[in-house]
């Protein structure tokens, strides 16, 4: 029998002690777990308290702490992730950081660790553009259509998602829920995860909150959970944005609901694109706007069409279940999207959340997926026609490739527009077209304005600058054209006399060069100079300067000014490669000789017909060769060099045209169809073509070659071989030879035989490949005999070389494009032009030559209201000095007398202030009438046929405004008006009205 021991029952009672603190600890553990299971209040505390640290502040310059996201859907659609880039762009173009938020410490670590950071996010962004007042010119939300509130949402639509996704989301009696985390589904993921590991069958769907799919389509890369680890870090970014408005959420899990039917990701689809929420989904996928479906759906009366409104249910259903795969369900199987909404609907009918009536009407509705969305209204092109133009360049600023892509960023841009003149002009402008009666009141029926043709199919096009600091400021630009095409900057137009205007100008400026060249230099080399001159404006400098009291430039340009030519027609120009006749408008000006002040008030033709001469001597007289070097020597190297110019130049027009004949064609075909064509060569021609494309083919080749394309009866064996023999014995003819025998320009058939050897070539190419060919084509040339002919040809080239020259004077001052015709032609306009391109060059004149940026934007707000929230304004750019300032005041001088006493005499005291004093209106008005004409042997025209007809004006008005007012139509319908250039005159007074608020502010109130 065992006794007790003390030991043993000292011990006993420790592990007992042991035992039951151990079951008290696990109890309360367990309880505690319980009851954070049940109420959330620990998660509820800390997460609060975490979230709260994570804030921002918008403060002056650039921010050192801020960090910015680089991948999520939606960071990439706003722009968030681009910004940095958006940044440099901007910097580079004249603008800084005005302000931009600064992180605490807390979240710089949390967002700096590719976090997104806890704010509320917005339902809609977009592009918005403001006028200079802050006025909306244009907004693109996205998406379009959303619920404004979540009470705003029918009670079904709310009930059917939470019965899908969330069920116990919106559970009042746990106000401390963290919606992110729901244990028991957590724990069915867990277990699901699990047996995906092990190779078990597994479901891993389902086990996401309505929390946690926000932030995984907002922002992990693509919208896709790729990692177990990604999933939790996107349940922990959803617990910190749940609680940062303290430990009680069921505000946000009512926000929840809104956000996710907002802005739930549905595919995307033709003729919209990406479509994210549930109103753009119905106006997408089922062409019902928002408004409708909440009008059927909310009805609750007796006499509700359940019908319909189970019809409309069941696409919100449908869009709902999408979600999962849309790109499946939506596009590749809708009746997978049907099947599966039917069970749906009798489980949700089991559940009570439809009412028999609805749900009996929601099994039988089978609405119908688009293929494509449907067209909205289409945009008057002319009322956004400002808007168009800034969208553009603001796509072009920020490096975005499509406008679809910046309607989408969330940036809102100040631009310089007064929306109030914009509307104005705009539906004047439209009225002169849509509008005969008050066209009639207008006087605009008149001899050279709308005397003839349809009204209605006349474009007008306004633009008007204000120059403000050190700014151009875009304040109208506005047009009756309803089409996307912007005639102002996007179309090469014939601006007929407007071209004078860069004439004269870089006619002074080689004056002014002359004259800080030689101003201050003795009389006797003055002399010298203008003895030995070989141009009469580098003679008439030299005299001037010579014999004048006042040789100052200014004293200079004006007697520059008062020069004189003939207005003759009668002259034959020898000017861009061949003869030319010009006309004047007035034929009373045909006998008359002009200061250059005279043509340019009545805009004569001739006057600058031989001023542009003028212009082209000096520069081949000032040119690296002298004339003398060239037309009085031997045959020198200077002109071999001018010579092979002429062959390269003439060979390469000649050469690109053959090219264009047989670039469609394989090698194979390109021959075959050269000598088809050949064919009535005879047999000498055609055997030296087939020797020249194929030197080392054999005798069979040729007979075979033969019989092949003219047939075996024609040409006998003997007769053959002697061609054959014949042919191949010539090995001392060039290129040249053979066209000659065969009848062909030499480079096509020299292009024949490379296209043979050389497939697939591309212009470039050949171009390169043709150099020795094109001079062994003008072999013709270079012999002595032809002397006249070189001559001829070297003018043609020092021609094209001077207007290099002038080219490169005109685009330094805003022309255009990439080249002028070398013809004397272009100083009457046939070397085209623009009108915003004039514009900016009146505005360097209005300036005393400085050339400002042109600003159309000068703040941009990204992420307002947010935590990546980024202001870019405008800076100061130093300007360029391009002309002096002599210069300008000569031109702006001449400029006024046009439209006192010239061609725009219909705006002589349009504009006056109230208290009638005249605001100065000057400019150059110029007339286009482009036709496409055929010429015949020895120059006679054919065919004549106008393309369209552009009246355009050009103006200052006062000290600060400039612009451009143009009148075109396009078309063979061209040829039935008659106008001139005095209609944009005319119309130009019409907007007096409009226009007055903006000239009549004192400069002290004009801002950006």
């Amino acid at each position: 029998m065992l006794k007790y021991s003390p030991i043993v029952s000292h011990r006993g009672k420790l592990l007992l002690k042991i035992f039951s603190a151990i079951v008290t600890i696990l109890g309360l553990l367990a309880g505690g777990l319980f009851w954070e299971l049940q109420t959330s209040r620990i998660q509820a505390r800390y997460f609060s308290k975490w979230a709260a640290k994570f804030e921002y502040t918008l403060e002056d310059g650039i921010s050192s702490r801020i960090a910015f996201p680089h991948e999520g859907p939606e960071d990439l659609r706003r722009g968030y992730t681009r910004i940095p880039e958006f940044a440099t762009a901007l910097r580079d173009q004249g603008f800084y950081i005005e302000k931009q938020t600064r992180f605490s410490p807390e979240l710089i670590k949390w967002a700096g660790g590719g976090m997104p950071p806890p704010y509320t996010e917005k339902t809609q962004s977009g592009l918005h553009l403001l006028d200079r007042r802050g006025r909306p010119l244009y907004s693109s939300p996205y998406p379009h259509a959303v619920y404004p509130a979540y009470d705003s949402i029918p009670f079904e639509v709310v009930n059917t998602l939470l019965f899908i996704e969330n069920r116990d989301l919106l559970d009042s009696s746990s106000p401390y829920a963290n919606p992110a985390l729901e244990w028991a589904r957590f724990g069915k993921a867990i277990s699901e995860q699990t047996k995906k590991k092990l190779g078990l069958p597994a479901n891993a769907a389902g086990g996401s909150t309505l929390a946690t799919q926000i932030e995984k389509y907002r922002h992990s890369g693509e919208g896709r959970t790729s990692t177990p680890r990604e999933k939790l870090e996107q349940m922990l970014s959803a617990s910190l944005r749940a609680y940062r408005f303290g430990e009680q959420t069921l505000r946000t899990r009512k926000d929840i609901v809104l956000q996710y039917i907002n802005t739930v990701p549905l595919a995307a689809i033709a003729g919209y694109g990406e479509v994210n929420g549930l109103g753009d989904g119905l106006a997408a996928w089922y062409r019902t706007p928002l408004d409708s479906f909440n009008l059927h759906m909310k009805s609750a009366d007796k006499d509700t069409d359940w019908t319909r409104r189970g019809y409309e249910y069941r696409k919100t259903l449908n869009l709902f279940i999408a979600h999962r795969r849309p790109s499946d369900y939506l596009l590749d199987r809708p009746e997978a999207l049907n099947a599966l909404g039917d069970s749906y609907v009798r489980l949700l009918g089991e559940e009570g959340i439809l009412s028999p009536k609805l749900r009996d009407a929601a099994l039988a509705a089978r609405p119908l997926l688009a293929v494509r969305a449907e067209m909205g209204p289409l945009p008057d092109f002319s009322e956004r026609k400002a808007v168009n133009a800034i969208r553009l360049r603001l796509a072009r600023m920020l490096g975005m490739g499509k406008l679809y892509d910046l309607d989408r960023l969330d940036v809102t841009a100040s631009t310089t527009l007064d929306g109030t003149a914009q509307d104005g002009v705009g539906k004047t402008l439209k009225r002169l077209s849509d509008d005969p009666a008050f066209l009639d009141s207008t006087g605009l029926r008149g001899f050279r304005l709308l005397d003839k043709g349809d009204p209605a199919k006349v474009i007008y096009s306004f633009t008007l600058y204000e120059t403000s600091g050190s700014r151009n400021l875009l304040r109208v630009q506005a047009d009756n054209y309803d089409r996307p095409l912007d005639i102002n900057e996007q179309v090469k137009l014939d601006l007929g006399s407007t071209a004078k205007l860069r004439t004269l100008v870089h006619y002074l400026e080689i004056l002014s060069g002359l004259h800080q060249r030689w101003a201050g230099i003795s009389s006797s080399s003055l002399r010298d100079t203008a003895a030995t001159a070989h141009d009469a404006l580098s003679q008439w400098s030299a005299r001037f300067l010579m014999e004048s009291p006042d040789t100052s430039l200014h004293a200079m340009l004006m007697a520059a000014m008062e020069r004189k030519y003939s207005a003759n027609p009668r002259e034959v120009f020898f000017t861009g490669g061949g003869q030319q006749t010009f006309d004047n408008f007035d034929p009373d000006d045909n006998h008359k000789t002009l200061t250059v002040r005279q043509a340019l008030r009545n805009s004569v033709n001739l006057v600058f017909i031989r001023m542009m001469r003028d212009l082209v001597e000096f520069h081949i007289a000032d040119g690296p060769v002298s004339k003398a070097m060239v037309f009085d020597s031997g045959d020198t190297p200077a002109r071999r060099q001018y010579l092979e110019k002429f062959a390269e130049n003439e060979g390469a027009v000649f050469l690109e045209r053959f090219f264009r004949k047989y670039q469609s064609l394989s090698s194979e075909q390109a021959v075959e169809t050269f000598f088809q064509g050949l064919v009535r060569a005879g047999p000498r021609g055609l055997a030296s073509a087939y020797h020249y494309v194929y030197p080392h083919a054999t005798e069979k080749d040729f007979s075979h070659f033969v019989h092949e394309t003219v047939g075996d009866s024609l040409i006998s064996e003997t007769s053959l071989e002697n061609l054959f023999a014949h042919t191949t014995a010539h090995t001392e003819w060039m290129l040249a030879d053979y066209g000659f025998v065969t009848g062909v320009h030499p480079l096509e058939l020299w292009l024949v035989g490379y296209l043979s050897t050389h497939k697939q070539s591309t212009w470039n190419e050949v171009r390169t490949a043709a150099h020795q060919p094109m001079l062994e084509t003008y072999t013709w040339l270079f012999r002595s005999s032809r002397r006249q002919a070189q001559d001829q040809r070297i003018r043609s080239i020092m021609e094209m070389e001077a207007f290099t020259e002038i080219h490169r004077a005109w685009q330094q001052l805003g022309y255009p494009f990439s080249s002028l015709v070398p013809s004397l032609g272009t100083a009457i306009g046939s070397s085209a032009d623009r009108p915003n391109a004039l514009a900016g060059l009146m505005g360097i004149l209005l300036n005393d030559g400085k050339r400002y940026p042109s600003g159309m934007v000068r703040r941009l707000h990204f992420a307002a209201g947010t935590p990546y929230e980024t202001i870019f304004a405008s800076g100061d750019t130093p300007p360029d000095q391009l002309l002096s300032p002599e210069i300008c005041g000569v031109v702006r001088e001449a400029l006024l007398d046009v439209v006192e006493n010239g061609t725009a005499a219909r705006g002589r005291g349009a504009f006056n202030l109230p208290d009638g004093t005249p605001i100065a209106l000057g400019g150059k008005t110029g007339t286009g009438d482009q036709r496409y004409e055929t010429y015949g042997r020895g120059g006679q025209l054919i065919e004549s046929r106008v393309v369209n007809r552009t009246a355009t004006f050009v103006f200052f008005l006062g000290d600060r405004f400039f612009g451009t007012l143009t009148a075109h139509v396009e078309g063979a319908q061209a040829a039935n008006y008659g106008f001139t250039s005095a209609l944009p005159v005319k119309v130009l007074t019409l907007l007096k009205t409009q226009l007055m608020p903006l000239l009549q502010r004192p400069i002290s109130t004009v801002e950006f």
